[in-house]
């Protein structure tokens, strides 16, 4: 059953925030009504092609008689947030489904990369070494005894 204020005008029954009860709450404070337009680059701006307004009030419960406040919209402006809303959140899960697909492909290629800096690591280690025993006198006299032992053992077991 529709409740109607003094003026005619339907009573708004909102549930408060502490207690959670539902009813026609006592209106305490009434702000002025507030223009906005949407922003530039939101979803919103789309939806709505024209400022929408909205009340703000402080209700007291009819119940736990505790103060909150309510902002109060036009039904063609809730039909037109929740359209955006809808839009909102269809962005958001692709966003987020693409955030996460590229997330992914990052880490994949961030542990690549990490798997070829210790080869180039490995390697270079390997070539600074092998560079430091050409260098060194003793270990190339060594080098070059090995070779003509296994080339006298080759020719000998080869004759």
């Amino acid at each position: 059953m529709a409740l109607y204020n003094r003026a005619g005008g339907h009573v708004i029954e909102t549930r408060c925030p502490y207690c959670s009860n539902v009813g026609a709450h006592r209106t305490v404070k009434t702000w002025p009504r507030h223009s906005r337009k949407a922003r530039a680059n939101s979803p919103l701006r789309d939806a709505m092609d024209r400022p929408y307004f909205s009340r703000r009030r402080t209700r007291e419960c009819c119940a736990c008689a505790r103060q909150f406040d309510t902002s109060e919209f036009a039904v063609s402006d809730l039909d037109s947030f929740k359209r955006a809303h809808k839009l909102t959140g269809m962005q958001a899960l692709l966003e987020n489904f693409r955030i996460s697909d590229l997330e992914r492909t990052i880490r994949a290629l961030e542990a690549e990369n990490q798997a070829l800096r210790e080869k180039q690591n490995d390697v270079s280690a390997r070539v600074m070494n092998t560079m430091a025993e050409l260098r060194d006198p003793e270990i190339s006299r060594r080098r070059i005894a090995l070779v003509r032992q296994l080339v006298r053992t080759d020719s000998a077991a080869s004759a």
